[in-house]
């Protein structure tokens, strides 16, 4: 009888323990992590120089760009916004900016992050939920480009990852330049340094975006100065680890350029950006690491409890059963012999 109790016992505490993993474990790991801070390069794709407004020279330049992406968690800011919203958020700052990929930066600077004036700069808060990675309406969201400082921008989607647990479908992906949200369509699963990837893709039709004001002569205009559409377009590719929804890598083609009258007058921005293979088979290596843990906890660890559980529980019926099926027979043993006692005389 002790054999049985100790499988029942055993059996129940598996069970216990696979949904515990699964309800309790699990939404603990899958959470975005406070100390948040990342920083994310990516430069003109080899062979395909782009092609950029230098101001210092009233003129298009070609050559290679570098970008740069730098998400830090705010922990100030984070109370605040908790306080406000009534949800788990993270408040987070990003900084994105653009340079030449040989700009000569002064103190031993390494990037556009050093550069007072880059070739273009942008800051941005908001407060994104922990658990989703979804953005969340904040008074504290702001945008800043250009010396210009927007409050009411409306953040919406997901902006830094897809959530926990991505599947293959479409997401709503926040474009800072439209400040509005396009589809990130699922078109595939892939391989991204040996683990296993979802791709993604993004497009945005050429668009106008604002007003730019330009000497005359660059538009071909007698005038001293005229106003512009400024216009973008977009084409990009995201690379997800689908356990943690990090992106693990990209790719984009970007043009930017100023419109008058319908026509074309000079470039912005033009070129194709992606991450290095270098810097994706480390993004890829540290996604992997967490995706293991948490796929652990929300597939493994819940199968092999419940299911063992219920083996040990149904093998612990078993004996049960046998054991009455013995405890039967002998009874049964005794009437029978004196039934073919009483017989026999």
């Amino acid at each position: 009888m002790k054999k049985i109790y100790v499988l029942i016992m055993l059996g129940s505490l598996l069970i216990t323990a696979g949904v515990l993993s699964r309800t309790y474990a699990y939404p603990e790991l899958a959470v975005i992590p406070a100390d948040t801070n990342a920083t994310v390069i990516a430069r003109s794709v080899e062979g395909a120089p782009a092609t950029y407004f230098s101001i210092a020279k009233l003129a298009e330049v070609t050559g290679s760009l570098t970008n740069v992406t730098r998400v830090v968690a705010q922990p100030d800011d984070t109370g605040a916004a908790r306080r406000e919203t009534g949800r788990d958020v993270l408040a987070v700052e990003a900084y994105v900016c653009s340079d030449p990929t040989d700009f000569d930066y002064p103190d031993g600077g390494k990037d556009c992050r050093a550069n007072e004036l880059p070739l273009s700069g942008e800051l941005t808060r908001y407060a994104i939920d922990e658990r989703t990675g979804e953005l969340v309406t904040w008074s504290g969201s702001m945008k800043e480009s250009s010396g210009e400082v927007v409050d009411d921008v409306p953040f919406a989607g997901y902006i830094v990852k897809l959530p926990f647990n991505a599947q293959k479908k479409s997401y709503e992906f926040w474009n800072s330049t439209l400040e509005k949200t396009v589809t990130a369509k699922y078109v595939g699963e892939t391989k991204v340094a040996g683990v296993r990837a979802f791709e993604y893709q993004t497009a945005v039709p050429p668009t106008v975006v604002g007003e730019l004001d330009l000497p005359g002569s660059l538009a071909g205009s007698e005038e001293s100065t005229v106003t512009t559409d400024r216009v973008f377009s977009s084409a990009g590719t995201l690379i997800i680890e689908p356990e943690t929804g990090l992106v693990i890598g990209g790719k984009s083609k970007l043009d930017t350029y100023a419109e008058l009258d319908g026509e074309r007058v000079i470039t912005i921005t033009k070129g194709e950006f992606a991450v290095s293979d270098e810097d994706i088979a480390l993004g890829a290596k540290d996604a992997q690491e967490t995706a293991s843990s948490l796929h652990l906890l929300r597939v493994t660890a819940p199968l092999v409890g419940v299911a063992g559980g219920l083996l040990l529980l149904v093998l612990a019926g078993v004996l049960v059963w046998r054991r009455r099926r013995r405890a039967a027979a002998t009874h049964r043993a005794p009437a029978e012999m004196e039934t073919r006692a009483t017989q026999d005389a």
